[in-house]
């Protein structure tokens, strides 16, 4: 009888509740970008964003070998939401519905001017005031938009949907 409860009890252990999977699947990617995410993440969104994060910056690259931010975000939209959207920032801000912070949602938009001529950079939002971009100088990487830099030449936020 006691060698049958204490079989019992250990075999409890061996099945994870479909939860716990996600959550240590949420885990991996949190470690992997950086950030802590919502248990209600687009998961989809999120393993994809995460295939091209540290891939090189190249200018008019939308894959291999590297990227520049519009073509992340075209091939992002293309495989996620089958969704083709322009292949540059200025015209990916002047196709996108503005929208508040606080109606954000996963994939909308960041807009930038970097080098003072309008709109010239473009990130996708993540969680919180976290986006994924390209950066020309260190790749596809996560950033926020607390950061002074990014804090400074920010323009407004849009969404494609």
């Amino acid at each position: 009888m006691l060698i049958s409860q204490v079989l019992f009890i250990n075999s409890c252990g061996l099945f994870k509740p479909k939860h716990a999977e996600k959550e240590s699947s949420l885990s991996t990617y949190e470690k992997k970008l950086g950030i802590a995410l919502p248990a209600d993440v687009n998961m989809n969104y999120i393993k994809e964003i995460s295939k091209h994060l540290n891939a090189p910056y190249k200018y008019g690259g939308n894959g291999q070998p590297g990227f520049d931010c519009s073509g992340l975000v075209h091939l992002v939209y293309q495989n996620i939401f089958k969704q083709s959207v322009p292949r540059q920032s200025s015209q990916l801000h002047q196709n996108a519905k503005k929208i508040n912070k606080d109606k954000l949602q996963v994939a909308d938009l960041y807009f930038f001017n970097i080098n003072g001529k309008g709109v010239d950079h473009v990130g996708m939002h993540i969680h919180q005031d976290y986006f994924i971009h390209a950066s020309t100088k260190m790749g596809v990487i996560v950033s926020s938009l607390t950061e002074p830099y990014y804090k400074k030449t920010f323009i407004s936020y849009g969404s494609v949907f």
